[in-house]
This record gives C-alpha cells, sequence and structure tokens, in this order.
C-alpha cells in the first residue's frame, strides 16, 4: 500500500519532491520495523498447530443410502467446531456411527451421530477416556444440539431441532410427527434421555437411534454445558471453549484442569456448576410447594392490602448456588435461583436465592392478587428433575399442563392404533 501511494505522487523536479520520497521511504522501513517487533513479540501459544491427520467419517457398510446425509452433516459439523473451537487437536480419529437399519430423516438420528462423534474427535484422544471422558461427551452432545438445530432450519425450513416419533417393532421401523417438532433445549440436549436416567430402553422407542456409549450421564453434562450458556451467555461460554480447544491441543488434561481453563477464561469460578454436573448419583430437583395468599388491611392506608407467600423446597442433593463460596450465618452466597412474582395490575416482583437450604419461604406485599408465581422463570436451570412443579398459577385449579399432556396422549393412541393395523 506504501508502494502504491508513492506512484501516486506527480512526478515534478525540485527540493519539494526529493524530500517527500525521503519521507516516505523512511515511514515505509519504520512500518516494517514496527510491524516486525510486533509479530516478534506475539505469545508462541497463541498460535494453534495444524492438525496432525484429517478425521474420518466412514459410512458403515450395507448403509450407503445415508450418504448424503452424513456427508453435508460432516461438512456443516466441521465447519461450525472450527468457527467456534479452531482447527482440531484430534490424532487421526475416526467417528463411530451405529446407524439404524431404517432412519425418518426429520428425526435427525443420523446427523446426530455424526456431529457427536466429530465433536468428540475434536479433542486429544486421551481426554475421550478416563475420569475426564463423562465430562468431554457432555460437552460433544451439547455442540451437536447447537450444530443440528442450524441443519434442521437448513434442510426443513423450519426451526427445530428434529421432529418427534417412535420406532415399533424392536427399535426397526421408525414412524416420525413433521409437525410436532422439538427445540434444542429439551430433545438436542437429551432431556428426555436425563429423565429417564439409565432405563433408556421403552415402548415405545424414541424415533432417533442414540450414539454409540451414550448414557443419562451424557445427557447430564449436555445440560450443564446447557446451563452455563444460559447463565453466561454463548458468547462467553464459546470463548471459555476456545480456550479450551487451545489448551487441549497442547496435550491430555484432567478434569479440574478443564474446570480451572473453562472458569479463567469465563472470568468467574464454575466449579458450582462442574461438581454436580457429572455424578451420576447427585441430581438437581426443586419445586414449589406452597403459595398462600392472605389479606391485610396495612400498611397500604385505606386501601386492601395482600400478602402472598411461596416456599420453595430443594428435593435433589445437588445445589444450583451460583457461587462455590460458603454463606456465613444466615448471609448467603450466590444468587442463582429467581422466584418471579406477577401480580394483577400488571406488577412484578423478584428475589433471588442461592438455593442451599432445603426449604425457603418468601414473602411479598402487593395492592393486587398475585396471577403468577414462578421459579427459575427464565429456564436457565436445564438440569432440573421436574419443571412442572416450578410454578403455580391462579388463574386454574391445577398446575399440570393439559394441553400439554392431552397433546401426548393423542400421540399415544395414534401410535397404538398404527400399531394394531399393522398386526392385523
Amino acid at each position: 500500500m506504501v508502494r502504491l501511494a508513492a506512484h501516486a505522487v506527480s512526478v515534478s523536479t525540485g527540493s519539494y519532491t526529493t524530500a517527500m520520497f525521503r519521507w516516505l521511504r523512511v515511514t515505509r522501513c519504520a512500518v516494517l520495523i514496527v510491524a516486525g517487533l510486533a509479530a516478534a513479540t506475539l505469545p508462541l501459544h497463541a498460535q494453534r498447530p495444524a492438525p496432525a491427520a484429517v478425521l474420518a467419517v466412514p459410512i458403515p457398510a450395507g448403509n450407503e443410502m445415508y450418504r448424503a446425509r452424513i456427508e453435508a452433516a460432516a461438512s456443516e459439523s466441521i465447519a461450525r467446531y472450527q468457527e467456534w473451537l479452531g482447527a482440531p487437536a484430534a490424532d487421526g480419529a475416526v467417528v463411530a456411527l451405529d446407524l439404524p437399519w431404517q432412519s425418518a430423516p426429520s428425526s435427525m438420528d443420523v446427523e446426530s451421530q455424526v456431529a457427536y462423534g466429530l465433536a468428540r474427535a475434536w479433542w486429544p484422544r486421551a481426554m475421550t477416556t478416563g475420569e475426564v471422558a463423562p465430562l468431554m461427551d457432555g460437552l460433544a452432545w451439547y455442540l451437536q444440539s447447537r450444530v443440528i438445530e442450524r441443519l434442521f432450519d437448513l434442510t426443513f425450513h423450519s426451526p427445530g431441532h428434529s421432529s418427534e416419533g417412535v420406532r415399533f417393532f424392536g427399535g426397526a421401523v421408525p414412524w416420525a410427527f413433521p409437525s410436532i417438532t422439538a427445540g434444542r433445549w429439551s430433545a438436542g440436549l437429551g432431556r428426555t434421555e436425563f429423565l429417564g436416567g439409565a432405563n433408556l430402553d421403552r415402548w415405545p422407542q424414541l424415533a432417533r437411534r442414540l450414539p454409540p456409549g451414550f448414557n443419562a450421564t451424557t445427557a447430564q453434562g449436555a445440560l450443564a454445558f446447557g446451563t452455563l450458556e444460559r447463565w453466561l451467555g454463548w458468547p462467553v461460554l464459546e470463548g471459555a471453549l476456545r480456550a479450551l480447544a487451545l489448551r487441549a491441543s497442547q496435550g491430555a488434561m484432567t478434569r479440574e484442569q478443564v474446570e480451572q481453563t473453562i472458569s479463567a477464561a469465563a472470568g468467574q469460578p464454575l466449579s458450582w456448576v462442574f461438581s454436580s454436573a457429572f455424578d451420576g448419583s447427585r441430581r438437581l430437583d426443586y419445586a414449589l410447594t406452597d403459595v398462600s395468599i392472605g389479606a391485610r388491611q396495612a400498611p397500604c392506608a385505606n386501601e386492601l392490602c395482600y400478602e402472598t407467600r411461596a416456599t420453595v423446597v430443594r428435593r435433589g442433593s445437588a445445589a444450583f448456588s451460583g457461587s462455590d463460596r460458603s454463606p456465613v450465618g444466615e448471609y448467603e452466597a450466590g444468587d442463582a435461583l429467581e422466584l418471579r412474582v406477577t401480580f394483577a395490575d400488571g406488577q412484578v416482583s423478584s428475589v433471588r436465592w442461592d438455593g442451599r437450604a432445603q426449604s425457603k419461604a418468601f414473602a411479598f406485599e402487593s395492592a393486587t392478587p398475585p396471577v403468577t408465581v414462578r421459579l427459575d422463570p427464565d429456564s436457565i436451570l436445564l438440569s432440573d428433575a421436574s419443571t412442572l412443579d416450578d410454578s403455580w398459577t391462579a388463574a386454574t385449579t391445577t398446575n399440570v399442563p393439559l394441553k400439554k399432556w392431552l397433546a401426548w396422549w393423542l400421540i399415544w393412541l395414534q401410535n397404538a392404533a398404527l400399531s394394531y393395523s399393522a398386526l392385523l
């Protein structure tokens, strides 16, 4: 660019033109020297080495019909992982697939296995075994949920992660419902598998075939990373995962090092999340157990006042606190859980809680009665064992979502009728 600027100067005789050319030469030399010094002072670890080998996604025998889907999923997965994590650090890893005999395209089970396998292969082989394996498997399942959500939209021009569906005759015959889509926060992160615990065999079976080695702990870890995304925001979590990938490219890491790297990159300690996210014996389960409304005269002068009392209990053995510091006496440490009350006049009041105590009661005073009381109203905590007991509504006599259960019953009835007709 400097040379082009020099050519743009008009050619004329005189000391002024000569001085200008000398000044341009000196300036160019100074720019080159400064650039050289800046390049020399760059930290060497910021330059990630090239991958040792190309990741391979072989097509299993008898599954040639899935070639187009596998190639599209692999292309999208690699592009997104390179964007989020940089170059892969795996040493010639091969993605293993366990594809079904028949697949419903809208279930995205083939694409999900490809994205999951590539996410696992993105890390050194030593990090996919041992104590750190459940953490990395959960991260891989979380990353595939982001990829498949985008791929589903590109393929079917509809938002969602996959379509609802079931499998009959031992899982051999899939049946999908394209008009009933499931989002990334439920199907994409495997919340159904997480709630099912270790027993993933049920009738009717899920429409998608889960990848080899998948278990409830994998879904639990994916939900933990999904919770981190909602707690920190995707830009912060993306930067933390990129820092983790950069550190992993220098060698295998322990579980403690993975936690420390993510916490340092996020700018806050996150051990309170990891301590319960990958322990199958500990579960997060909060519930809103009691809501009472009382009328009182004071302090609303001549107007009637309402006092709303709500009790929240921790049924699980783990706590979603928001901090790794311990409380001091009656002073809590952390404010991860929110309780929000909406009143009849549109006013909203909320309080926060560290979620450590077995139960905690909250009181609200208002000029109008409450309409709704919600625990974790923004659904930050995705690992909650049940969300049906996290809200209270004054407009109905039950907290059970009748429309949701009616829809599931109609799906079951349709499946039962199809199964019966197939046996005739």
